[in-house]
């Protein structure tokens, strides 16, 4: 059985991991561009925006702010599922996964879309 629990962050907002005592300074205020990607999706989201493409085109262009910042995948798929979806219509997991250095880091977020009736 899988246990969905909340992430921990850290005040600015990076996942706490272990991972992170590899980033300098300057690398870990980049990777706080990861949960701000993330909130980008949940804004679009609440605002009915319903595109997987348009919402991952906009958290790729917060991810892009950051040259130390490799993409190695931005993706939406179906909390239940698991399945990348092009339309969003029921709870939707977004997922990102990047190279800062030498550390890669991942993050997600359980979106429940709430205008949409289960």
């Amino acid at each position: 059985e899988i246990a969905i629990c909340p992430t921990i962050r850290e005040p600015d907002g990076l996942a706490v991991s272990s991972r992170n005592k590899y980033l300098t300074p300057e690398q870990k205020k980049d990777a706080t561009l990861i949960y701000k990607s993330l909130q980008k999706c949940r804004k679009m989201i609440d605002a009915r925006v319903t595109d997987s493409e348009t919402i991952i085109a906009e958290m790729r262009k917060i991810l892009s702010q950051a040259p130390s910042i490799k993409i190695e995948y931005i993706s939406i798929v179906d909390a239940e599922t698991l399945q990348t979806t092009d339309l969003i219509a029921r709870q939707v997991l977004a997922a990102v996964a990047v190279r800062i250095g030498q550390a890669r880091l991942i993050d997600n977020i359980l979106l429940c879309n709430p205008w949409i009736k289960s």
